[in-house]
């Protein structure tokens, strides 16, 4: 309970009238945009809402999952940096988040993986690759999903990811599910 109440306050608090609650509702409707595609299985989708947490990185807890203590979450909730409020065109991290929930709701989450590594190994790849690009189709799909949404604003937010030292922008994770940022960037 407590869980879910500090979520939910958290979100509750950021919506009084001032210019975060302001900001924050249009984060909403760029959210329920993405979400509102010709599909059943997104038309049942409860209205996605947007918030503000510190940190780096956008999240999302989806319809349905289970907070600790047995709650599920009721809608959808997408985390944003207080940051990406100041840098409006990183704002398209918001379509990314919601290509989660989509994924999960269109059954991609299952086959996208499958469709990866068959066409790795299709095209030669080895079986190692193959599981990379099956492991990092949970982060490419919301990517491509983003990029549908909105074209070139997408791309556009490349550029934080090739701002990173080369180190990182090359690091390949064999648990990790974000694909290393130079093929995010190639994709």
């Amino acid at each position: 309970a407590l869980v879910i109440f500090d979520t939910y306050m958290d979100v509750l608090t950021q919506r009084h009238p001032g210019p975060l609650g302001a900001m924050l509702a249009g984060c909403d409707v760029v959210a329920k945009d993405s979400m509102r595609r010709d599909h059943p299985s997104l038309m049942a989708v409860q209205d996605p809402l947007v918030y503000c947490d510190r940190g780096f990185g956008a999240s999302t807890l989806r319809e349905g999952i289970m907070f600790p203590g047995g709650a599920r979450n009721p809608m959808p909730l997408i985390q944003i940096p207080y940051s990406r409020l100041s840098e409006k065109y990183n704002l398209t991290s918001i379509l990314h988040e919601v290509g989660h929930e989509a994924m999960v709701r269109l059954g991609l989450r299952t086959e996208l993986p499958k469709v990866f590594r068959t066409m790795v190994r299709k095209s030669g790849g080895s079986n190692s690759v193959a599981d990379l690009f099956a492991l990092w189709s949970s982060e490419i799909g919301p990517d491509f999903w983003g990029f549908c949404c909105s074209g070139l604003a997408a791309a556009g937010t490349v550029q934080e990811f090739l701002a990173l030292p080369p180190a990182h922008v090359f690091r390949v994770h064999w648990t990790d599910p974000h694909p290393p940022p130079f093929i995010r960037a190639l994709l």
